[in-house]
Parts: structure tokens; C-alpha cells; sequence
């Protein structure tokens, strides 16, 4: 809710910045679930909007551009999941994705490091969760298709704040005899 009402004053603060662009901004609240999110954008294509700017969860958004897909107008979701563009019916021509692509990232920071950076051996500290694992796939991936490896995936826990047991292992640092090597 916090997101949705923080969205909504940027908005139209944008709009209060620019008050000879001729865009009246309708609104529709998804309550954050896919059943929400359809009857919100029933509600906006009933209302004959011309365009519809959201929704940022990947569930909600779904269904936001399951509903779009038959329409002409273009939906700009804030989700960077590609099975939401996916449902575009009209070849790319009314859904799009606005957000970072994580794996285009991860593909993008691989290949800076082989090509610019000249590295060859690369090791990846990443949270154990899907996202973390898909990043560090795409990651690995690249590298390797560039000629250079990844040599340790270390993973930590997705709501922990001590990355210390990760980085000790990632730089293979025996607690015992840490001292001693400092």
C-alpha cells in the first residue's frame, strides 16, 4: 500500500510539473493480488483508458497483461519477469517492461569483467534464493561462453545481515586458523 500511494504522488507530482500535457491520470487499486489486479484493470478498460502504467508484482502484473493482451492500448508493467511480455498478443506492440532485466545484468556484468576487466576467474557470492540463483546461472553462464571460468559459487542466506560464514568461505579462511593468518 505504502508503494502504491508513493507511486501515485510521483505521478502526480509529474504531472503537476508539466500542467500543459494534456494526460488525465486514472487510477485503479490491485490490493497487491492477481484477483484484485484483474478487477482493477476491468475497471480501466471499462473506463477506456488509454494506456495503463503498472503493476509492479509479478503475480498481479500477470494478470494485469493476461486482461491487456486482448486490447490495443499498451500496458507498461513495472515488473521485469519476461512471461508478462510474453502474453503480448500484437508482437511486442502493447506490453512492455520497464525494469531491469536481472539476467540481462548478470550476462552485462559478466561480459565487462572478461572483456574490459580482463579477468578470467571469477567467483560468485549470491543470496540462496531463485532470483540468487538465476543471477548467478546467467552470470556463470556468460563467462563461460567468453572462454573464462567460474571457479566457487557461495550462497548466504536471503535475510541474514552477517555475510562473514559466505566471504570466509568464498576466500577458503579456516575460522581456526584465521588469527593466525591475519
Amino acid at each position: 500500500a505504502s508503494l502504491g500511494k508513493n507511486m501515485l504522488q510521483a505521478a502526480q507530482q509529474a504531472l503537476q510539473d508539466y500542467p500543459d500535457i494534456p494526460i488525465h491520470l486514472v487510477t485503479a487499486d490491485t490490493g497487491g493480488t492477481p484477483e484484485q489486479g484483474r478487477a482493477a484493470m476491468e475497471e480501466l478498460i471499462s473506463q477506456e483508458i488509454q494506456m495503463v502504467v503498472g503493476p509492479v508484482f509479478h503475480q498481479v502484473a500477470l494478470a494485469a497483461a493476461e486482461l491487456a493482451a486482448g486490447h490495443t492500448f499498451p500496458l507498461l508493467t513495472l515488473n521485469p519477469h519476461l512471461n508478462i511480455a510474453a502474453l503480448d498478443t500484437m508482437g511486442g506492440q502493447n506490453i512492455f517492461l520497464n525494469a531491469f532485466q536481472p539476467k540481462l545484468q548478470a550476462r552485462l556484468m559478466a561480459r565487462y569483467g572478461v572483456m574490459e576487466m580482463h579477468r578470467k576467474r571469477f567467483a560468485i557470492l549470491a543470496p540462496e534464493t531463485a532470483y540468487g540463483r538465476d543471477i548467478a546461472l546467467a552470470f556463470a553462464q556468460e563467462v563461460d561462453n567468453l572462454g573464462a571460468k567460474v571457479v566457487q559459487i557461495v550462497t548466504f542466506p536471503p535475510r541474514g545481515h552477517d555475510f562473514s560464514p559466505a566471504i570466509k568461505q568464498l576466500v577458503h579462511l579456516d575460522p581456526g586458523t584465521a588469527q593466525g593468518r591475519m
